[in-house]
């Protein structure tokens, strides 16, 4: 068993709960465990349980590495404290630097569409484009 499957399972059924976000619920909480088994899932928790944030470290096919996040969540009691979510993204550069990280990618995987989460991160220098085609 993974360092982590008690911890993000938790969160993930705390998110799913009270977003309903997840198509599966099931195969998230598998694809989760499958990263934390095989040693590429790291978790940091904010303090007293107000948030969390997940991520792997991946090639970045450019001869370098990528610390990607994969699931971030701040209870809805604190959201709204930009500094609980800095912390989270503060985490993320650091070990990225740490690890000798080319970048790090957030929400790599969804359509982020949260106007002012997305202004917050470009005025931290991060490019919120993306390259998507809707398909369906």
């Amino acid at each position: 068993m993974g360092r982590y499957v008690d911890k993000i399972q938790y969160w993930l059924a705390l998110a799913n709960g009270e977003l309903n976000s997840f198509t599966d619920a099931y195969k998230i909480g598998a694809l989760f465990n499958a990263l934390d088994d095989a040693g590429y899932l790291e978790v940091f928790e904010l303090e007293d349980e107000k948030g969390v944030i997940a991520y792997t470290i991946s090639d970045d096919m450019l001869g370098g590495d990528s610390l990607c996040e994969l699931f971030m969540y701040i209870r809805p009691e604190f959201r709204g404290d930009i500094r609980l979510f800095k912390k989270l993204i503060t985490h993320l550069e650091e070990k990225a630097k740490e690890l000798e990280c080319s970048s790090v990618k957030i929400a790599s995987n969804i359509k982020y569409k949260d106007e002012a989460v997305l202004r917050i991160l470009q005025r931290w220098g991060y490019k919120v484009d993306t390259v998507s085609k809707e398909v369906a």
